[in-house]
């Protein structure tokens, strides 16, 4: 459910992104000052589940479970078969979302050393064996697929269409969704009035009404579009899409939805010292009809929202903007209708850390060294003892189960800097 809401980019991705920002004046730069050459989308800061940072939305949010609450005390991981997420190109995951008792991924294969990028959706009934969809009459060609949401009965994946080999000029239509009713048939939605083409999409997230896209419009600003059924949108006018304004996230919340972003914002080239705008945020009980949320805090631009422990948390760019730390937090208890933000340091996790919301506990996932702990209260931090393969370095959380999380880690398969191919892991909670 969110773009990132810290979620990573690659060097082939970033190249992309400057011909979209050149081009057409599209994109936001993002605040990392030094992007990494090979990443999934940059998690300087917790994704949302996002998104991605940023952090993959839920189908809906989760009720209180009346279940006993768990108290654990270790996760043991599994390795699932490398072959789906393995290829002659480089494998990117960059989303996902639990489905029926499995979960769906959804990310692209860049070809190697060069040729058209195309996107993939995993799907496994279990969270332990996957197959990737195959690229039926090329459903999924000359596109990345950025996220994936989905309510009771429907999946929707959006993304975006990707230049060519030799090309320079990316025309429209640009943004793109799929959609899917038992996550292994998907169709590519056929977007007659060109809604989703004049956007470019940086995420999803769906409620009982219906699916909420969200990105820039081709000629700057937020925009967002609604849709009861994957298949046709409508574009929302909302008080946030003005041409200094950014959607960085939004998430369901058990009650409407909640979005964050910024106000005037500026293109930014990620060089120390640039500041950001300022923090803003939205509400709406539809998906349809929005309206500006109080933030107490001007702040730096928001980032990512995710549900926390009995209230949303967002994440912002710290205050030494450009520099490696841990992100400024914000909370609301109202369903984002109003946020205060947190004294520093806020919630003590890692800059590396990602944290998922897991029957009413929030587990993290710290990368370099691996560390894996959950929290009642988001203030006593208890570890949990490690068994199986071990993570390989970058990893982070994706999907949350009742008492599983997915981890997904970028390794480099052959000579350095070679094939990137994707681990994916279950980590059952004891």
């Amino acid at each position: 459910m969110g773009r990132s809401v810290g979620a990573l980019r690659r060097s082939d991705k970033s190249t992309h992104n400057v011909a979209l920002a050149t081009m057409l004046a599209l994109l936001l730069v993002g605040c990392a000052p030094t992007p990494e050459p090979s990443a999934p989308k940059p998690t300087d800061s917790l994704p949302l589940i996002q998104t991605a940072q940023p952090l993959p939305s839920p189908a809906l949010s989760p009720a209180p479970s009346s279940s006993p609450t768990p108290s654990w005390t270790s996760v043991t991981w599994a390795a699932s078969d490398p072959a789906p997420f393995s290829g002659p190109g480089n494998q990117y995951v960059l989303g996902g979302v639990p489905w029926a008792e499995g979960s769906v991924l959804v990310g692209e294969e860049a070809p190697l050393p060069s040729g058209n990028v195309e996107g993939a959706v995993w799907t496994s009934a279990d969270n332990a064996r996957w197959q990737r969809i195959p690229n039926t009459n090329g459903t999924f060609s000359g596109a990345e697929i950025e996220a994936v949401a989905a309510t009771a009965s429907i999946l929707v994946a959006v993304g975006d269409s990707r230049l060519e080999d030799n090309a320079t000029t990316l025309a429209p239509p640009v943004g793109i969704a799929w959609v899917s009713t038992d996550g292994t048939d998907w169709q590519r939605a056929p977007d007659p009035t060109g809604t989703l083409g004049g956007m470019v999409l940086h995420g999803v997230a769906a409620g009982p009404a219906g699916f909420v896209a969200y990105g820039n419009g081709l000629g700057g600003g937020a925009a967002l579009a609604f849709s009861s059924d994957g298949l046709r949108w409508q574009r929302e006018a909302a008080d946030l899409t003005t041409a200094a304004s950014e959607v960085a996230a939004i998430t369901w919340t058990g009650a409407g939805f909640a979005a964050v972003g910024g106000h005037d914002v500026t293109q930014r080239t990620g060089m120390v010292g640039q500041a950001p705008g300022s923090a803003a945020a939205w509400w709406s009980s539809d998906g349809q009809d929005w309206h500006q949320s109080d933030v107490s805090s001007p702040g730096y631009e928001l980032e990512t929202v995710q549900l926390w422990l009995n209230s949303l948390r967002a994440t912002g760019i710290p205050a030494c903007f450009g520099c490696i730390s841990a992100p400024a937090e914000w909370r609301s208890n109202d369903d984002g209708r109003t946020w205060r933000s947190l004294p520093t340091p806020g919630t003590p996790l890692a800059p590396s850390s990602t944290a998922l919301l897991v029957r009413n506990r929030v587990v993290s996932l710290q990368d370099q060294p691996e560390e894996i702990t959950w929290t009642a209260d988001g203030q006593t931090w208890n570890p949990l003892g490690p068994s199986g393969p071990p993570i390989p370095d970058d990893g982070r959380l994706v999907v949350a189960g009742d008492q599983a999380v997915i981890a997904i880690a970028s390794v480099t398969v052959g000579k350095p800097n070679d094939q990137q191919d994707m681990r994916v892991f279950e980590g059952q909670l004891h």
